[in-house]
C-alpha cells in the first residue's frame, strides 16, 4: 500500500492510500488499521481504523513530526504494515 498525506493542519492530517492489488489480498478487505506515533516517542503508539481508503487523524501536537503506517485486514487476518510516512505538523498559527 502506498500511503500519502494531503492537508496538514497544526493538529490534524488527512491520510490517503490505495487498496492493495487484488493479487496481493487474502480475501475481501474489511478494514484498514492506522498506527502512528511522534517520531521521537516510540513508546506511545496510537491506533485507529476505518473502512475507507482515507482518514483524517486529529488531536496531533502542533510543530511535531509523526510517523504513520497502515495495513489492511481481511476476514483471514491482517496484511503487512505499509512503509512509514513522516508528516510534520506546522506550529500553531502557521499557514
Amino acid at each position: 500500500m502506498n500511503a500519502t498525506y494531503s492537508v496538514v493542519m497544526a493538529t490534524s492530517v488527512r491520510l490517503v492510500w490505495a487498496a492493495p492489488a487484488k493479487r496481493h489480498r487474502n480475501g475481501d478487505i474489511v478494514l484498514y488499521e492506522i498506527i502512528y506515533h511522534e517520531r521521537l516517542n516510540y513508546v506511545d503508539d496510537w491506533m485507529t481504523n476505518t473502512t475507507d481508503v482515507s482518514m483524517t487523524v486529529e488531536g496531533l501536537n502542533p510543530g511535531s513530526s509523526y510517523l504513520f503506517q497502515i495495513r489492511a485486514y481481511t476476514t483471514k487476518g491482517c496484511g503487512p504494515w505499509s512503509s512509514a510516512v513522516e508528516v510534520n505538523t506546522p506550529t500553531q498559527g502557521s499557514h
